[in-house]
């Protein structure tokens, strides 16, 4: 009698912490969102707070940057935005800089670059010091480092993108098509890049050659939303409208590892030294009954195949 209790006991503590250990994995939550009831469309709620735009330390695989925006709940305006720091095991959070809009990039000499609200591409140690001005006149977006960071790559508002120096000095400008939000190999060897023309374009530095990726998925529809190259500059992780991707460089094929939808995106990926994963994600709720809309930004981790999705708790 005592042995089937026992058994019974440890079947029920095993199906309790099952579905505990599903609550973090975020399953079931991707559905298309109905079009709202009323004639002047859906009343918008506004989040106190986003997390966005992860980035990981590549020294350290512990220590993310990202970017914490304040709202004024009642009309959606910016409060404040700013740029902080967080050891993920340890549980600790520094404020580095205000009035940073997006894009934080930490470099392997441990200098971030990141766009300020301004819109120009700035540099920064990752202590706080040293804060320095890198472009101007023109909008510069979507900075990114070369791997010794010697130099970066930036979108401007012609259309065009500029390999700039760490002393803002114009080395090169890649003409042919815009690239939006390029991501710069770890060996140095390529520039990846989404094109509004609609693909992901790798650029062989070395050979000149394009490589344009294709796939059997609609990935493209919507693309632009952030790449990542693994350590050793073999895979790219990508973000679409319709989900996460991986593109193997060496064999061309492409694999979706996450689905997205209407009520649930993921965008901005970063890849640790370690191979984890991290991305901004934005879940989107409406409520027919109210005829609410609310959108909310947070930071989640998982494997490098999709798996084991969990937000990270951030002030």
């Amino acid at each position: 009698m005592n042995k089937v209790c026992n058994n019974i006991l440890s079947t029920i503590l095993f199906l309790l912490l099952t579905i505990s250990c599903n609550k973090e994995k975020f399953k079931g939550m991707c559905h298309d969102l109905p079009s709202s009831p009323s004639a002047t469309g859906w009343n918008y709620i506004y989040p106190s707070y986003n997390h966005k735009a992860p980035f990981f330390n590549p020294n350290n695989p512990e220590e993310i940057v990202y970017v914490r925006e304040d709202f004024d709940t009642n009309d959606g305006s910016f409060l404040k935005t700013e740029l902080w720091k967080a050891d993920i095991t340890a549980g600790t959070e520094e404020l580095l800089l205000d009035n940073v809009r997006n894009h934080p990039r930490w470099g392997i000499t441990n200098w971030l670059l990141f766009n300020r609200t301004d819109n120009q591409v700035w540099k920064m140690k990752s202590n706080g010091d040293s804060l320095t001005q890198l472009t101007n006149g023109t909008l510069h977006t979507y900075p990114d480092w070369n791997p010794d960071n010697t130099k970066f790559i930036c979108n401007t508002f012609d259309n065009y993108t500029l390999i700039i120096s760490q002393y803002a000095e114009v080395l090169d400008t890649l003409e042919e098509v815009y690239y939006y939000r390029g991501a710069w190999s770890p060996n140095g060897k390529y520039i990846a890049a989404s094109i509004y023309a609609g693909g992901l374009d790798v650029n062989d530095l070395e050979t000149g050659e394009i490589i344009r990726f294709q796939s059997e998925y609609e990935v493209f529809a919507g693309n632009g939303g952030g790449i990542a190259w693994t350590p050793d500059s073999r895979y790219l992780i990508w973000c679409t409208s319709a989900g996460i991707y991986k593109s193997d460089i060496e064999t061309l094929s492409t694999e979706q590892i996450k689905e997205a939808c209407e009520s649930l995106r993921y965008t901005k990926p970063s890849i640790s030294s370690d191979y984890e994963l991290i991305v901004e994600r934005v879940e989107n709720n409406i409520d027919k009954n109210e005829n609410t809309f609310f959108s909310k930004s947070s930071v989640t981790m998982m494997d490098l195949d999709g798996e084991n999705e969990r937000e990270l708790l951030l002030k």
